[in-house]
């Protein structure tokens, strides 16, 4: 045999071995009990610092804009008029330096909404987007 085949050889040979001794045996794990439950193992989220905001869009207070600061970004809704039954507003998701900002008109017949954190999934059917970028990129 060619002795660079060798080698390779013993070496897999030497890690095998190693591997075999340092990992422990199946008989020697018999006794670790596994958990059922994964909050006995991964403690569960704290819920308590989601945020809950309320818009009246049958009002269409100005006073009622809200923004949300997370840890990457930050969301919220600027409530801008209230126009022939509806309720202008805004809405706006940054992560990271990208944003979206979409334009919603809301039919004050919806009344008063809450949001948790920054989902506006309840108003996708009234937005379009009006503006996306990089606020990153656009500095000078």
């Amino acid at each position: 045999m060619n002795k660079t085949v060798k080698y390779i050889f013993l070496a897999v040979v030497v890690i095998a071995a190693l591997s075999l001794i340092k990992n422990p045996s199946l008989k020697e794990l018999e006794n670790v009990e596994l958990s059922n439950n994964l909050n006995e193992i991964i403690p569960p989220l704290n819920v308590d610092d989601t945020q809950f905001n309320t818009v009246d869009f049958s009002t269409c207070d100005p006073e009622d804009s809200f923004t949300i600061n997370t840890g990457l970004g930050s969301g919220g809704i600027k409530v801008l008029s209230q126009e022939e039954g509806f309720c202008l507003v805004e809405t706006k998701y940054e992560i990271e330096g990208g944003y979206f900002i979409n334009e919603c008109l809301v039919p004050v017949e919806i009344g008063e909404k809450q949001f948790e954190g920054n989902n506006f999934d309840d108003l996708a059917s009234y937005c379009q987007l009006k503006l996306e970028g990089n606020a990153l990129l656009e500095l000078e």
